[in-house]
């Protein structure tokens, strides 16, 4: 009756993996925009769950994996900042370096959130979709 697939880690991971990369741009393309690029891993999240009909447990797995996308290039952005130098003892303190890793756990758990609700909702979505047109053409 239902034509989804089984559950597959590789399928979950490419498309947390793609739909991060779109978040991304879409995310940079919007920043001047700040309620508009709020909502973009909620949107990207839908979308991909819609795409593979997801349950609430890949809908997770999908925020995680676009969320470890993120806290990766957040790594890569604050070792960029201390080999520069900037995050030494002329620059950045303590304090400072707790106040900038509490804001990207905040921006990490933001899109975590809002990327997995989206995928958990598209894929509800397009599971009631398919169940209602299989029952139409019964």
């Amino acid at each position: 009756m239902e034509s989804r697939e089984k559950f597959s880690w590789s399928r979950v991971l490419v498309s947390g993996s793609r739909a991060f990369a779109i978040n991304l741009m879409l995310v940079l393309a919007l920043h001047i925009l700040p309620p508009i690029a709020f909502l973009c891993p909620l949107g990207t999240g839908f979308v991909t769950g819609w795409n593979l009909c997801a349950t609430w447990v890949e809908g997770t797995l999908i925020g995680l994996v676009m969320g470890g996308w993120l806290l990766l290039v957040c790594w890569l952005v604050a070792l960029g900042f201390l080999v520069a130098g900037v995050g030494g003892s002329a620059g950045m303190g303590a304090s400072d370096m707790l106040a900038v890793s509490l804001m990207a756990s905040f921006i990490v758990a933001h899109l975590v959130i809002f990327a997995a609700a989206g995928a958990i909702l598209g894929g509800h979505f397009a599971r009631r979709e398919q169940a209602a047109a299989s029952s139409i053409g019964a």
